[in-house]
């Protein structure tokens, strides 16, 4: 039994240091949405030509539980809710189904961009950092969002990065504002001139060309290489070679795409990059690699006027956590200690105390044996049963110790103290496990077996 002990105390201190350490349990919230953007469209356009297609192929995959919608100016967001009382392998399944069904909708504006299918998991909703890029001086978008973008790449970069998502930036567009007057002077109607920019701006196969035994794709090239050259457009062809250009009756210029997010750090405009880590990996170490990357990129800037900053870090959350584990661990301890020795004795406290650090390290050798992470949710379990550890150890060592008083020699008075209580000891435990039996929720499952397996140990 003693060798028994120190192999699960040797176990279990040495798996604690390569546990998976995350801010919440990486777990999917059975919803999954679908967005549409579709550029310049009215909402009314939306509903009726991209969301209904789309609600109508979808209604009835397998396991939802509901399907709802919002449509918007530019964008169709549809999201669709799975039963929660589905395995993972099923809501697996039914997300596979929703993808085929999704990929059988073929009849959306020409205009529209493909719809985009997400499954929503813990990552999405609170990711693990919050990363603030703000002009400090003269604010320059173009600069700002090179910075961005530099800065997402690098912190991409990073091992156990699994996704850096960017809010705030805004694609670069071609801004043609046309004059009506010169369109009208020239007798060219706005469709007209569009159809002859993009019949001037394309790139389309050419079929292939054999030489010998090799094959030359053939591919004629139209599309300007600089925004300026599409001011060189010919709109109106005359033969005298007095031809009317793009340039003769618009205004050609480089901008953004309309903004659909406005992020501000202390007030000042700024661009955010929402980081999540790879499942499995320790979010803390994950931080600190992702901090001293931040450090030697904004070291190296050309440029003085940014600011780069953790405006939302949620693995202060489990530090908090961890903290309190460990402060109620090292108090729980010393008063468990303290009042055991006045009752009965140094050599009998130490022992009931010994069996808070041996229950802990047999929970964490069970957390890793089920691939249980150590995060917000499983550790508040642990602080949960601080108190209720030593309770079954402390009955059974002062019955032992009354008839120790009694002159009942030492190892007959562990026999009999023991079996006296043992089971109102074990009914007792066995009853207050019970009701922890219910919360089988994704959220909440790893609370029955962070209680359940330590005062289970301590027994």
């Amino acid at each position: 039994m003693n060798l028994l002990f120190i192999i699960m105390i040797v176990a279990g201190s040495l798996i604690l240091t390569r546990l998976p350490i995350d801010v919440y349990p990486d777990t999917s919230l059975d919803i999954a949405t679908i967005t549409t953007v579709w550029t310049g469209a009215s909402s009314e356009e939306v509903e009726r030509l991209v969301t209904r297609r789309i609600e109508e192929e979808i209604e009835d995959v397998r396991g939802h539980d509901r399907i709802f919608s919002v449509s918007q100016p530019d964008a169709s967001i549809i999201t669709v809710k799975f039963r929660e009382d589905m395995s993972p392998a099923d809501t697996q399944a039914s997300f596979e189904d929703l993808r085929l069904r999704l990929d059988r909708v073929t009849d959306l504006p020409s205009d529209a961009e493909p719809p985009d299918l997400q499954r929503i998991t813990t990552d999405e909703v609170m990711p693990l950092l919050q990363i603030g890029v703000a002009a400090t001086g003269k604010f320059d978008e173009g600069v700002l969002r090179r910075i961005t973008l530099n800065l997402k790449d690098a912190i991409r970069a990073v091992p156990n990065v699994s996704k850096v998502h960017p809010i705030g930036l805004r694609d670069r567009q071609i801004h043609i504002k046309f004059d009506k007057a010169a369109l009208e002077k020239h007798g060219l109607s706005l469709q007209q001139a569009g159809e002859i920019i993009k019949a001037n701006n394309m790139s389309l196969p050419a079929g292939y060309l054999r030489m010998g035994d090799s094959e030359i794709t053939l591919r004629s090239v139209g599309e300007a290489e600089d925004w300026k050259d599409l001011g060189n457009i010919r709109v109106i062809r005359s033969p005298s070679g007095a031809h009317v250009l793009l340039r003769d009756v618009a205004e050609i210029e480089e901008s953004f795409e309309r903004a659909f997010w406005a992020a501000r750090v202390n007030g000042r405009p700024a661009m955010i990059l929402q980081i999540a880590k790879e499942a499995g990996a320790n979010s803390l170490t994950v931080r600190e690699d992702i901090a001293k990357c931040i450090e030697t990129f904004q070291a190296n800037l050309d440029v003085d006027d940014i600011a780069i900053d953790i405006q939302a870090d949620t693995t202060a959350v489990i530090s908090s956590r961890l903290d309190v584990l460990r402060k109620n661990l090292f108090v729980g301890m010393i008063l468990v200690f303290l009042v055991l020795w006045v009752s009965v004795g140094f050599r009998n406290s130490a022992l009931a105390v010994i069996g808070i650090p041996f229950a802990f390290l047999c929970a964490i050798i069970f957390m890793w044996a089920i691939g249980v992470s150590l995060n917000a949710v499983s550790v508040f379990s642990l602080v949960l049963v601080t108190g209720m550890i030593v309770d079954d150890a402390i009955v059974v060592l002062e019955n032992i110790y009354h008839y120790v008083q009694q002159g009942v020699p030492v190892k007959e008075a562990v026999v009999i103290g023991t079996d006296e209580v043992a089971w109102p000891v074990l009914t007792s435990t066995l009853n207050s496990l019970r009701i922890r039996l219910p919360m089988t929720s994704r959220w909440s499952s790893p609370i029955p077996a962070m209680t359940i397996w330590p005062v289970c140990s301590s027994v």
